[in-house]
C-alpha cells in the first residue's frame, strides 16, 4: 500500500472519531435536557410532597441533609471503583438504572405508606446513585471537551436543561394545583411516575455516548487522609475548604425556604414552583454568558464576583414576603448562582491534571457534601431555639427570617476571607475598567436571559433539519479535545 493511502486512511479514522466525538457532546445535551425533565417533575416536588404530609422542621433538615451526606460518600466510594475497574461507562449506566428505579418505590409511598421517614430514605438512595456517577462522568466529560471553550459548552449545554427543567416544574406545578383539588396526593404519583421515565431516556442517550480510553496509574493515587493533609498547603485545597464552608453557611437557610413559602407565605402549588423554577432557569440560562467570560477571564474572577452577590440573596428574603418582590430575589439569586456554580465547577477542570480529575471532583464534592450535612443541623439547632415572640416585630414576622439572616452574613464572611487566598490557574485577559465590569454584572446578563431562549429555539430548529437530512451533528466541533484526539491516536 502506498504512503499516500495509508496517510488517507489515517486521516479517515480521525474524521471519524472527530464526529463520534461530536455526537457525543449533542447526545450529552440531550441526555441533559431528559434528566432536567427528571428533576422538574419529580426532584423539585419531594421537599412540598413532605410537607404535605406534615413534616416537621427537623425531618424538613433530615431530607437534605442525609442525601448529601450519602452523596457526599457516595463519591468517594466511587472513585476508587472507576479507577480499579477503568469502566467509567457502565458504571454511569448503572447508576442511572438504579435512580430511576427508585421513583418506583416512591410512587407505592404516595399512594399507599404516606410515610415521611421512607420518603427520605429512598431519597437519600436516590441521591446516593444520582452522586455515584459524577466523578466518572466528569472524567469523560473532560476527556471530550476541549478546556479552551469548556465554559461556553459548559454553559450551553446547562443552559438548555435549565430550560427544560423550568418548563418541566412550571407545567408540572400547574398540574398539581389543579388536580390537588380532586384527590391531594395522587399529583405527586403521577408527577414521580414521569420523573422515572424520563430518567430512563436519559439512559437510553447515556449509552450513545462515546467513552474514551481511561488510563490510570497507582502514581496518580491519593487517599482521602493524604488529600486532608496537603489541602492547607495548596490551592486546589483552599479552594476546596471555600467550597466546605460556603455550603455550611449556604445550608443554614436552603432546606427551609420551602417550609416558609408553603407553611408561612401560605403559598399555593403554583407560586411555589413559579419561584423555585424562575430561580432554577435564570441560574442555567446564565451559564452561557458565564461560562463566556469564564473563558475570557478565568474562572477564579467569576468566581469572586459570584461569591460575593450569594450573600445577597437569602438577606433580601428578609424584607418583604410580597410574591412578585420574591420573583424578582430568585431571579438575582439565579443570576449569582449560576455564575458560581459553573466556575466553581470548571474551576476543578482547570486546576487538576486529566488524571487526577474523577479523584478530584469526588473529594470536592465530599467536603461539599459534608457542609451541607453541617449547616443544615446549624439551621435546625436554630430554629429550634428561636422563637417569633423573642425577635424585633419590625423586621421578622417568622422565625425562618433569622436563619436567613445568619446563612446570608455567613457566606459574606466565608467569600470574604477565602478568595484573596485562591488563585487563577490560567493566564489570560486582565479584567476590564469598573464601567465595563458593571456592564458585566447587570446589562449582559439580562441580554443573556432575553436572548438566549429564541437562540435555543433556533439551535434546536437547526438540529432536528441537520437530523432529517442525516447530516452528522456539527454544532460542537470547536468543543472537541484535541488531547483526547492525539492521545488515543498514540
Amino acid at each position: 500500500m502506498s504512503s499516500n493511502k495509508i496517510q488517507e486512511k489515517k486521516e479517515l479514522s480521525e474524521q471519524e472519531e472527530r464526529e463520534t466525538i461530536e455526537k457525543s457532546l449533542n447526545y450529552s445535551i440531550r441526555e441533559a435536557s431528559a434528566n432536567s425533565v427528571m428533576v422538574g417533575s419529580g426532584e423539585s416536588f419531594i421537599s412540598a410532597f413532605i410537607i404535605r404530609l406534615g413534616a416537621t422542621d427537623f425531618q424538613i433538615g433530615l431530607l437534605t441533609s442525609l442525601s448529601n451526606l450519602v452523596a457526599a460518600i457516595s463519591q468517594v466510594i466511587s472513585t476508587d471503583i472507576t479507577d480499579a475497574t477503568k469502566k467509567r461507562k457502565k458504571i454511569i449506566l448503572i447508576s442511572i438504572l438504579i435512580q430511576s428505579l427508585v421513583w418506583i418505590p416512591l410512587i407505592f409511598n404516595v399512594l399507599f405508606w404516606k410515610s415521611i421517614y421512607l420518603t427520605i430514605l429512598l431519597f437519600a438512595i436516590y441521591a446516593f446513585s444520582g452522586n455515584f456517577l459524577i466523578p466518572p462522568w466528569s472524567s469523560i466529560l473532560g476527556d471530550l471537551v476541549d478546556k479552551k471553550n469548556g465554559g461556553f459548552f459548559f454553559g450551553r449545554r446547562n443552559s438548555i436543561a435549565g430550560l427544560t427543567a423550568f418548563i418541566t416544574s412550571l407545567l408540572a406545578g400547574l398540574f398539581l394545583n389543579k388536580i390537588s383539588n380532586i384527590h391531594s396526593l395522587l399529583g405527586f404519583g403521577i408527577l414521580f411516575l414521569i420523573a422515572s421515565i424520563s430518567r430512563l431516556l436519559s439512559l437510553y442517550y447515556m449509552k450513545k455516548i462515546y467513552e474514551p480510553e481511561y488510563n490510570v496509574s497507582k502514581e496518580w493515587y491519593f487517599s482521602l487522609i493524604q488529600f486532608i493533609k496537603r489541602m492547607y498547603h495548596n490551592n486546589f485545597g483552599t479552594f476546596v475548604l471555600y467550597l466546605f464552608s460556603m455550603m455550611i453557611a449556604v445550608s443554614i437557610a436552603s432546606p427551609y425556604f420551602s417550609i416558609y413559602m408553603l407553611n408561612v407565605l401560605k403559598f399555593d402549588y403554583l407560586k411555589f414552583i413559579i419561584l423555585n423554577a424562575s430561580h432554577t432557569l435564570t441560574s442555567y440560562l446564565i451559564m452561557t454568558y458565564w461560562g463566556k467570560y469564564s473563558d475570557i477571564y478565568g474562572n477564579k474572577k467569576v468566581m469572586t464576583i459570584c461569591g460575593l452577590l450569594v450573600p445577597l440573596y437569602p438577606l433580601l428574603w428578609i424584607f418583604s414576603s410580597n410574591f412578585y418582590y420574591l420573583l424578582a430575589v430568585q431571579i438575582i439569586g439565579g443570576i449569582a448562582w449560576g455564575g458560581f456554580d459553573l466556575s466553581t465547577s470548571n474551576f476543578v477542570y482547570d486546576a487538576v491534571t486529566p488524571q487526577r480529575r474523577a479523584r478530584c471532583v469526588s473529594y470536592s464534592n465530599f467536603f461539599k457534601g459534608i457542609g451541607v450535612f453541617i449547616g443544615v443541623m446549624i439551621g435546625s439547632f436554630i430554629l429550634s431555639r428561636a422563637s417569633i415572640s423573642k425577635l424585633p416585630t419590625g423586621i421578622f414576622h417568622s422565625q425562618y427570617q433569622l436563619v436567613f439572616l445568619i446563612s446570608g452574613i455567613s457566606r459574606f464572611l466565608v467569600s470574604l476571607y477565602f478568595l484573596r487566598k485562591i488563585k487563577e490557574v490560567r493566564t489570560l485577559e486582565k479584567l476590564p475598567s469598573k464601567d465595563m465590569l458593571i456592564d458585566i454584572i447587570i446589562r449582559e446578563p439580562i441580554n443573556s436571559l432575553i436572548t438566549f431562549p429564541i437562540t435555543t429555539i433556533k439551535t434546536i430548529s437547526t438540529k432536528i433539519n441537520n437530523h432529517s437530512n442525516n447530516h452528522s451533528p456539527n454544532n460542537h466541533k470547536i468543543f472537541v479535545n484535541e488531547n483526547t484526539r492525539e492521545k488515543n491516536k498514540k
